[in-house]
């Protein structure tokens, strides 16, 4: 298998380097190239967003509502 046929080792599933972006890949999960312990989205997966979105939200809620 060559560095092409690899959806991993292929940079062009990667946008900006760090969002990976293939739907070929059933993976929600990526482990990104040249790291042991990084993972990063398949952002082609639809369920990955009923992740991303709910986590802004709390983040977005606490940064500028919430109050002590």
């Amino acid at each position: 298998m060559t560095n092409d046929d690899d959806p991993i080792n292929n940079r062009e599933n990667f946008k900006a380097g760090i969002f990976y972006y293939n739907p070929d890949d059933d993976r929600l999960l990526v482990r990104a190239p040249g790291t042991v312990n990084r993972y990063v989205f398949n952002y082609a997966r639809w369920p990955v967003y009923l992740i991303i979105i709910p986590l802004a939200a709390m983040i977005w809620y606490a940064l500028f509502f919430y109050r002590r």
